[in-house]
């Protein structure tokens, strides 16, 4: 029954195939934004902090770019932004312009690093005599 209204989190009905709000949309529309702004609070804090603790180390290794990765980046925009903000306001004045940027590979970044630097390795030759098992 499209358009009825019975249904909960749907309009009062449809006009030209659109859902038209119901009274309690407003509220919830409220609530919705009070509880984004609430979560914010956190990764704003802890991009803050990062940020803070990274300009230290961007100021002594002059890196070309800062790349971030971890599940808190799915937070939102709050936590670079504020990240961003911290490192540029405790940089070198030369250095405030570093770009900081998510890890295009995300959480999997260190275990995949790991797996191409076990490939690129050479496998050293054995020594004669040595009685160590392989897999140890």
């Amino acid at each position: 029954m499209r358009g009825t209204g019975t249904r909960r989190g749907r309009g009062v009905g449809t006009r030209a195939g659109r859902t038209v709000p119901g009274p309690r949309s407003a509220g919830r529309r409220r609530r919705r934004a009070h509880r984004r702004r609430a979560g914010a609070r956190p990764a704003r804090r802890g991009g803050a902090a990062l940020g803070e603790a990274l300009a230290g180390v961007v100021s002594a290794l002059d890196p070309d770019v800062v790349v971030v990765a971890g599940g808190v980046l799915d937070s939102g925009p709050w936590y670079l932004d504020a990240l961003r903000a911290e490192l540029s306001a405790h940089t070198l004045p030369l250095l405030r312009e570093v770009p900081v940027r998510p890890a295009v590979l995300g959480a999997d970044a260190v275990a995949l690093g790991v797996a191409v630097h076990a490939l690129r390795r050479p496998v050293p030759p054995p020594v004669p005599g040595d009685v160590t098992p392989a897999h140890a």
